[in-house]
């Protein structure tokens, strides 16, 4: 076992940056209690769930709400679960979505297994950085340690804040060169990756962070710094654009693009949720990048397609039992087919001679090719895979789409790792 005094060489600088990436996870396994734990942390939470007193809604978490629900999200990762070791080594390639896994089998549901590939691609790039964001320091001046937590998953927080060895008190400490601990200053920054602020995501990740038992462990509190979004920040759009215009590079342009968001209880907005402002903020911005070709791609020929403003749309995915921000994606969908539907029947109808058995086909081309994205999703998860890649794509086709594509979100991309790498630059100093 290791001696939780000895600081690992490699962050024996004067100045510490830790760096926690915060994400809600998924269940450890598929088991039974592994997914009822996760889903009694998730819904436990004051943030998602305030209608009812704690008293009389735990009893019915419990008895009524937990024993179904954990049977439906257990099977629901089956499908987009992913075998591999537990090993924090960099893991195989990522096979295809949608393949059915048996629940007995290791692995990790395909966020953890996106965000654990992220984690080191951003070691390794911030190591390389610092360098050159800060020539003038000698050695040994400045270190930075990323690490992932899981806000849902019970002592991963602490586990990972544990991994940082922030001892505050250094005296009498040795590193594991057996050198002197020299650390003055430590700083720990975390990144919630949710780029829109949401009461019922980045707010239960910073209730998470402040009731960790690490800070109640130990005497000295580290310098804090939370990000609470970067729905606008040029690096994250740049990163959304770009990979957006990657895919309709290989794919082809699309006719449609659906931009869709994570749904949100109305009622939680307008007691100051500002999760549709920041929203609708991506999405302008958003719009605005990929309508001018000139910036859509950034680099190489993947800034020559650009989509008509018209052809994008915004909309939410359905959220819990209370009405939810609107407009609705399935509307969005079926209202866009529909108009389409009417626009073609009507030309069809006008034209003399028209042959029978073309009427009605005209409007499902014009339809042609959807995309969906999904910009409040940094890594992808059953959630998204589910409703959108599977659900939303099939119902195009069934609308009369001629094809229906899911874009993935940034997860382990070399544009997702610049992004944050140049958000982590803004606090080394």
């Amino acid at each position: 076992m290791s001696n939780p005094l000895c600081l690992p060489a490699e962050y024996n600088t004067r100045r510490r940056y830790a760096i926690l990436l915060l994400h809600e996870g998924a269940p450890f396994s598929l088991n039974y209690w592994s997914v009822a734990c996760f889903l009694a942390v998730h819904l436990r939470s004051r943030r998602r769930v305030d209608l009812l007193p704690r008293w009389i809604w735990y009893p019915i978490l419990y008895l009524l709400v937990l024993p179904w629900r954990t049977f439906y999200e257990t099977r629901s990762y089956v499908p987009f679960w992913i075998p591999m070791s537990h090993s924090r080594i960099y893991p195989p390639p990522l096979p295809a979505c949608g393949t059915a896994r048996s629940p007995s089998s290791p692995g990790h549901a395909v966020c953890v297994y996106h965000l654990l590939i992220l984690v080191q691609y951003l070691q390794k790039l911030v190591a390389d950085l610092i360098p050159r964001l800060l020539p003038h320091l000698p050695p040994g001046e400045v270190s930075v340690q990323v690490e992932v937590a899981f806000s849902s998953q019970p002592h991963s927080l602490d586990a990972a804040l544990e991994r940082f060895r922030l001892l505050g008190n250094y005296t009498g400490v040795r590193d594991s060169q057996q050198g002197r601990a020299c650390v003055e200053e430590e700083h720990l920054v975390v990144l919630p990756l949710y780029p829109q602020y949401s009461s019922v995501h980045t707010a239960v990740a910073f209730d998470a962070l402040t009731n960790a038992g690490f800070f109640t462990a130990h005497r000295t509190v580290p310098h804090l710094h939370f990000l609470r979004s970067y729905a606008t920040r040029p690096a994250y759009l740049h990163a959304l654009t770009a990979a957006i215009a990657r895919f309709h590079a290989t794919h082809g342009p699309p006719d449609w693009l659906f931009v869709v968001f994570e749904g949100l209880s109305r009622r939680f907005v307008t007691s100051g949720d500002c999760y549709q402002v920041e929203c609708h903020r991506t999405f302008t911005a958003l719009r605005a990048a990929l309508a001018n070709p000139s910036t859509a791609g950034g680099e190489g020929e993947e800034g020559n397609h650009g989509i008509a403003a018209n052809r994008m749309t915004i909309s939410f995915l359905d959220w819990g039992v209370e009405p939810c921000l609107e407009p609705s994606t399935r509307h969005v969908v079926a209202g866009i087919a529909s108009q389409m539907r009417r626009i073609g029947l009507g030309l069809t109808d006008a034209k003399d001679g028209a042959e029978k058995e073309g009427e009605g086909e005209g409007w499902k081309k014009a339809l042609g090719t959807a995309y969906f994205v999904c910009p409040g999703i940094a890594v992808d998860d059953n959630r998204s895979l589910q409703l959108v890649q599977k659900e939303l794509c099939e119902l195009c086709l069934e609308l009369g789409w001629q094809r229906a594509e899911y874009i993935p979100a940034l997860n382990e991309s070399r544009e997702h790792v610049k992004m944050l790498a140049s958000i982590i630059s803004e606090y080394v100093r």
